[in-house]
């Protein structure tokens, strides 16, 4: 990732953006692929500076191989335009334009004199496209009786449409059903009677945008705002971006981009924003154009000829392999469970003669926990001696992140209109000055350093909690989580679910061990307690994806506990170079966030993921930095592939 080093008090930048005119990049592309001598061609144009701007000429004119003018055109904002040949001469054609008091002349390769070519209307009807195939003379004496087949395709999903040419028939138009195209990118592909591709296009068919997500503001704290959405996709997973309302950051790159066109052609579109959003019928004419000028990522012969060998296991999870080391009674009437709460596991499998058991494909995050108990045929736990270990953990990154820098600097100065936003760890210090505080007291933890324990709260259960809460379940309900008891058995929830699928439950664990059952907690005294550590989060008690917080709860062992020590079955695993935690977004320390530079260019939020229940209501929050309004981008997929991109500029009243 390139960095660029500014002087916070010079106001003036190069302007990237701005198309530079002495670098400019002309290419043409003729329309499948295939320029053919006799016969009508369509040719697409693109310009673009060396920072890959594209440049808008308002004229541009075609030349004949005499030198004539046959032909007038301009290029959109994007840099790309269209024209077409009629009736190919054998020669050498050229386009030529004048700008910023420059000319430029570009030509054409000379025509191929045998050879077929087809164009396709793909935006003139929106329930079909036409395809129209030509040939020449020359090329209809070896081609009368031949079998052409289109091949139209978008990853797995295939349709094909033969034709024949006929003696003395240079030409047909053959209709296609829009119901043949896939939603998005699709390449058609000319095939002769030996499988080699003979010209090949890219087609666009237009897709439904999600865009009707309703947000309300639920509370407004002097520390931040929660809100609630309701999203036109169920069991979704979202990203949500906060920025100022005025804020001048390029959101026009969108998961539409990456999923819907860039993953099939070989370079990117530029600007895909553009034709996407308030799509219409002259937006359709314009990306069809640009498509022209692209090529699929996938070689027609490499499909044929070079199927991917599996040189590499899929990488889909950690293998975990176990021995019990006792002797087990009716070896095939038990089963050896492995749980995580926070990681949503909880698979059971058998062990071989050996006494060995081996779970794949097991998504655990570094750090985090798996805890193993032995079950006989009743469901009862029993005593557990084992040995367990990760099978090949540590995995080469086998494409290495080759950044290819951009050797063009060229651009125009432009002055910004507000200072450089200023942080609070890039201040120059002209003069320090210490002050003094009364350091409070630090309590003394018995498990404060278990498990990460001191990045969540620590309670030291004394006289007070004992007469105040009945049991554990009581105090558990007055420290933020919804206790009840549902069919007879014990039920903790969060008020909102932050966690993988939709759970609302927290992890809780005794003395280091999971609780499967919540029901020995309503009967639990206080007497018994020593520490209770509360994780609202997560973070830093086993696990990186947070979910609904984790409470660990340490009971005291001897010492005149009522009831002794609470005895659990189980042992535990700790996931070392697993899959690589989430980190949380934090924002930058901002010395201020009321000045016009904080308005352009400061950041206020990004939730990575928030999930959507089977009525589309998800919850977030975000710092409240009393700003009017706040740019809101949402973006995600729902559990059945479907995508939404969409903006949104919400009003905080009372700012």
């Amino acid at each position: 990732i390139p960095i660029i080093i500014i002087n916070a008090t010079d106001t003036s930048y190069i302007d990237y953006k701005t198309p530079n005119y002495s670098t400019l990049d002309i290419s043409l592309f003729p329309e499948s692929g295939v320029f053919l001598e006799g016969v009508n061609n369509t040719i697409a144009l693109q310009i673009l500076d060396c920072n890959v701007n594209g440049v808008s000429i308002p004229e541009i004119e075609v030349l004949s191989p005499k030198g004539n003018v046959i032909s007038k055109l301009s290029t959109n904002q994007q840099g790309y335009g269209k024209f077409e040949i009629l009736n190919t001469e054998n020669g050498i054609y050229s386009v030529s334009f004048e700008i910023d008091n420059r000319k430029f002349n570009h030509n054409l390769p000379i025509p191929d004199r045998i050879g077929v070519t087809f164009s396709a209307n793909n935006f003139a009807f929106a329930d079909k496209i036409i395809l129209n195939i030509k040939t020449n003379d020359q090329s209809l004496r070896q081609l009368a009786g031949k079998k052409y087949t289109f091949v139209l395709h978008q990853n797995a999903v295939v349709s094909a449409a033969d034709y024949t040419f006929k003696a003395g028939e240079k030409e047909a138009l053959i209709p296609i059903s829009s119901q043949y195209l896939s939603e998005g990118i699709n390449t058609i592909r000319l095939i002769d009677e030996k499988n080699k591709q003979v010209a090949e296009r890219m087609v666009f068919k237009p897709f439904p945008t999600k865009t009707n997500t309703k947000l309300i503001i639920q509370k407004q704290a002097t520390d931040s705002i929660t809100i609630r959405g309701i999203s036109p996709l169920s069991f979704a997973s979202l990203s949500i971006s906060a920025l100022p309302a005025q804020s001048v950051a390029n959101t026009s790159y969108t998961i539409h981009n990456s999923l819907h066109l860039d993953n099939s052609t070989k370079t990117k579109l530029k600007d895909a924003a553009y034709y996407l959003t308030d799509f219409n019928r002259k937006k359709h004419f314009e990306l069809d154009n640009s498509l022209i000028t692209k090529s699929s990522k996938y070689d027609w012969f490499s499909i044929l000829n070079s199927p991917p060998d599996k040189k590499f296991d899929f990488d889909s999870g950690l293998t975990v392999k176990g021995n019990i080391n006792s002797v087990v009674d009716n070896r095939d009437k038990v089963s050896v469970m492995m749980s995580s709460l926070y990681l949503g596991i909880n698979e059971t499998t058998t062990l071989n003669d050996k006494n060995e058991f081996q779970f794949d494909n097991v998504m655990a995050i570094d750090s985090t926990m798996l805890y193993f108990s032995l079950i006989d045929e009743k469901g009862k736990y029993k005593k557990l001696n084992m040995f367990t270990r990760l099978i090949n953990p540590k995995r080469p990154f086998l494409k290495s992140l080759a950044v290819n820098p951009n050797p063009c600097v060229a651009g125009k100065s432009a002055t910004i209109t507000a200072d450089w936003p200023e942080l609070q760890d890039a201040i120059s210090l002209n003069a320090v000055s210490v002050e003094g505080k009364n350091k409070k007291e630090t309590l003394q933890y018995k498990y404060l350093y278990h498990f990460n324990n001191n990045m969540a709260r620590g309670y030291k259960i004394n006289d007070v909690d004992v007469s105040t809460f009945r049991d554990v379940l009581q105090w558990i309900g007055s420290h933020g989580y919804n206790t009840s008891t549902e069919a007879g058995k014990v039920v903790i929830t969060k008020p909102y679910s932050m966690a993988f699928q939709g759970s609302t439950s927290p992890a809780i664990f005794m003395d280091n061990a999971p609780l499967i059952d919540y029901d020995l907690l309503s009967n639990m005294s206080m007497d018994n307690i020593d520490e209770i550590y509360i994780s609202r989060s997560g973070y830093g008690s086993g696990s990186s994806t947070g979910g609904n917080g984790t409470i660990r709860i340490y009971t005291k062992r001897g010492n005149g506990a009522k009831g002794g020590t609470i005895k659990i079955n189980s042992q535990s695993l700790v996931i070392k170079d697993g899959y690589q935690p989430m980190k949380k977004f934090k924002n930058p320390e901002y010395v201020s966030v009321s000045n016009p530079s904080f308005q352009q260019f400061g950041t206020i939020n990004w939730i990575s993921n928030v999930d959507t229940d089977e009525r589309g209501i998800f919850n977030f929050a975000i710092p409240n930095l009393y700003q009017d309004a706040v740019l809101l981008t949402i973006e995600g997929i729902s559990d059945t592939g479907q995508l939404i991109s969409e903006q949104i500029t919400l009003q905080i009243p009372g700012n």
